[in-house]
């Protein structure tokens, strides 16, 4: 009998704690779906800024690889090669002369899919100084396209820098520097302290 009694106060007592405890309250669950939805947020601006930066670098690298492609382009064929950005990205043009009127003219450098046109999304900036322009300047014969670095068949370039950043940010991300020898370098800025590649 003691038995007995014991079972059915354990029943009484386990009842009493279901009716009490039966589901989560209002307040337990809005809580638990704010912190979700924190969580979330958080999660979704890190994936935007990791694929900002992603896109940033594979920017600056296939430039740092398709501008010496060009420069090499250039010498071979030999051609008068011309880089003008836009606010849309890059274009890489070959300076021709019309048979007919001998006027000057560039024309979009095409037959290869590593000199097409290089889209840069609004929230990368690109800015170029040139530190000293190639000696021929072919850009008064078109009025048209005005190519912001030349290549030119003797190998020599418009000596450049182009740092390239994200919207917003107060430093570049990249530097991609251009001599009049030809030579192109890759920076990648590091935060806060000075600059390693």
């Amino acid at each position: 009998m003691v038995m007995i009694t014991n079972r059915l106060a354990y029943s009484k007592s386990k009842l009493a704690m279901a009716k009490g405890h039966g589901g989560f309250t209002l307040i337990e669950i809005l809580v638990v779906l704010v912190i979700m939805s924190i969580l979330a947020t958080v999660a979704v601006l890190a994936i935007g800024d990791t694929a900002r930066t992603s896109k940033i670098e594979s920017i600056a690298e296939r430039l740092s690889l398709v501008i010496p492609a060009a420069e090499q382009q250039a010498i071979l064929q030999p051609a008068q090669i011309g880089l003008a950005f836009n606010d849309q990205g890059l274009g890489f043009y070959q300076y021709k002369i019309n048979a007919d009127t001998q006027e000057g003219y560039w024309q979009v450098l095409g037959g290869d899919n590593v000199f097409k046109f290089i889209d840069i999304p609004k929230y990368v900036i690109v800015k170029i100084a040139l530190q000293q322009y190639a000696d021929v300047d072919l850009t008064a014969y078109d009025a048209k396209i005005k190519p912001d670095i030349l290549l030119l068949s003797s190998g020599d370039i418009s000596a450049f820098t182009m740092t390239l950043s994200l919207k917003g940010e107060e430093h570049p991300r990249y530097i991609i520097t251009g001599q009049q020898n030809g030579k192109i370098e890759l920076t990648r800025v590091m935060k806060g302290a000075g600059s390693g590649s």
